[in-house]
């Protein structure tokens, strides 16, 4: 059954989900953020002021028209989790927006006029905060780890082998039996293709996540099921439940006969596409198979997935799969490093003999995917809630150091954004209420150090110096940039684009749609919270 709702008790609706999430993700922001406990039935609850983490716990609500709100908001926070450490920014600058252009629909202002507003008003703070970035050497790096992960060795670790590993590379996190943390370096390769079936996703964190697995590698076209079932038996035999496919693509019988497989757990499938554009793909997936010990099937090659047998699989450690991208940790082997080797040193060959810029640039990426290998970032703590802990702060600082090393940085705790803001001059409602919001961050900061707002913008604001901000963890006022309190500039950009993104929707927004489940004493009550 469905019911609509339109105008203001729609916007109210969604506004109730929008601040149910907003109010727990805020209250973890900057050093003083406080953590939130998260209840999972039948183990051990989890502690944490990730943001994301937060915002993904809240799955459901008992009033259907709020759900609506909450699931908006929670969108928003994954997709800034994809850029790297900015979920808080971003929802915070989101619910900040709503708010006050909530307030002036009240007050009969057009709404599109608004929306039309917070958007030219972002375009200009985006390309200031471009101007503004600076590059991120090997010391800054450290620091944007630090600060996103609010622990010193840990951050000092992420930093340094971020930097050593590379734009291209790849850095990893793996749980260790031993107390304390550890960087290490390993064979694999990543590239830009994710897994085929949302039935594949195994880790709740949205991921297709593996370990211990082999591996299969052709170009070919797969559509029936005999094309797979018997290397399947063969695995079965070895007591193997498990594969990860990369090919040209999945359809047809085969995909049905996937999916049924990992419904009723029967067998594991991690179905990827090849990576990569037109006559291009068949050698990414070439290199992969150099890089995983595989033997690479193409009917160009005089074999078949019909004569493949065990020997021609190659075998990962760990596979990790999201939508759009995978990373492969090969299994410690001489043998692979040598074939590696080989085919880099085949490759930059033809990089030497290439005519275009275009063949040119993907010699040069194929080369950087396999040279640069993945690093490894080893966690122990005492405690389960410990260790889940500083993982996801591991996550979030990998990310913000990977996007820092990308773009450069700019001043931290919501400095850059206020000091494009206090200089501002709107032109209209949309950027008033724009320039307002992404206050919002700083003052959020404030409000959980349980410091007066208005006293540390008023402080800041006094000096001329783009880097001196407050230091809410000492409480001090300072040079951030000096002293390693840094933003990566990517971040920031990305959460302005999608709380703008969403807050334009949602001002623009007269009905909902919701699906409500009729009372029936046969179902099974919906979690809530």
């Amino acid at each position: 059954m469905q019911e609509l709702i339109f105008s203001d008790k729609a916007r109210q609706k969604l506004i109730e989900g929008i601040r149910l999430v907003a109010k727990p993700v805020g209250l973890s922001m900057g050093p003083r953020g406080k953590n939130t406990v998260i209840d999972r039935k039948n183990v051990f609850p989890v502690i944490t002021n990730d943001g994301v983490t937060i915002a993904n716990s809240i799955r459901r609500v008992k009033d259907d028209q709020v759900n609506v709100g909450v699931q908006m908001i929670k969108e928003v926070a994954n997709k800034a989790n994809i850029i790297g450490d900015g979920t808080t920014t971003t929802t915070i600058l989101a619910a900040s927006l709503i708010e006050e252009g909530l307030k002036r629909l009240s007050d009969g202002h057009n709404p599109l006029d608004i929306k039309k507003g917070m958007e030219k008003a972002s375009q200009k703070v985006i390309e200031e905060l471009k101007t503004m970035a600076v590059p991120a050497d090997k010391e800054r790096l450290v620091q944007v780890a630090t600060v996103s992960t609010e622990d010193e060795e840990l951050g000092r670790v992420i930093g340094e082998l971020r930097y050593e590993v590379g734009k291209d590379g790849v850095t990893a996190i793996e749980n260790s039996s031993k107390i304390g943390v550890e960087k290490d370096r390993s064979q694999g390769i990543k590239f830009e293709q994710g897994f085929l079936s949302n039935y594949m996703i195994n880790d709740p964190r949205g991921f297709a996540l593996n370990a211990d697995i082999p591996i299969l590698v052709t170009d070919e076209d797969i559509t029936e099921a005999d094309q797979i079932v018997p290397i399947c038996d063969a695995l079965l035999e070895q007591d193997i439940k498990k594969i990860v496919i990369i090919c040209d693509n999945l359809r047809k019988e085969a995909f049905a006969i996937v999916n049924k497989n990992l419904q009723e757990g029967n067998f594991y499938f991690l179905v990827i596409q090849m990576p990569g554009l037109d006559d291009w793909r068949p050698k990414n997936a070439e290199d992969i198979a150099v890089a995983t010990g595989a033997n690479f099937i193409s009917k160009n090659l005089g074999r078949s997935l019909a004569d493949v047998t065990l020997e021609d699989l190659g075998h990962a450690k760990e596979v990790v799969s999201k939508r759009d991208f995978t990373v492969i940790m090969s299994k410690d082997d001489l043998a692979i490093e040598d074939r590696v080797k080989d085919r880099i040193k085949s490759l930059k060959h033809e990089l030497e003999e290439a005519i275009s810029d275009f063949e040119r640039d993907q010699l040069k990426e194929r080369i950087a995917r396999l040279s640069n290998g993945i690093g490894i970032i080893r966690i122990g703590y005492p405690t389960q809630q410990e260790l889940d802990y500083k993982r996801l702060k591991a996550e979030d600082g990998v990310a913000a150091a990977r996007v820092a090393l990308d773009e450069g940085f700019v001043a931290g705790g919501g400095v850059a954004l206020l000091r494009i803001a206090a200089k501002a001059k709107p032109e209209g409602l949309g950027e008033s209420i724009f320039y307002e919001a992404i206050k919002s961050p700083i003052k959020q900061i404030a409000e959980n150090a349980g410091v007066n707002k208005d006293t540390v913008i008023e402080k800041i604001l006094a000096s001329d110096n783009v880097n001196f901000g407050w230091d809410a963890k000492e409480d001090e006022f300072k040079d951030l940039v000096g002293a390693g309190i840094i933003d990566p500039v990517k971040v920031t950009i990305s959460a302005i684009e999608s709380a703008v993104s969403m807050s334009a929707m949602f001002l623009t927004t007269e009905a909902v749609i919701v699906e409500i489940e009729e009372d029936s004493g046969n179902k099974k009550p919906r979690p809530t919270v």
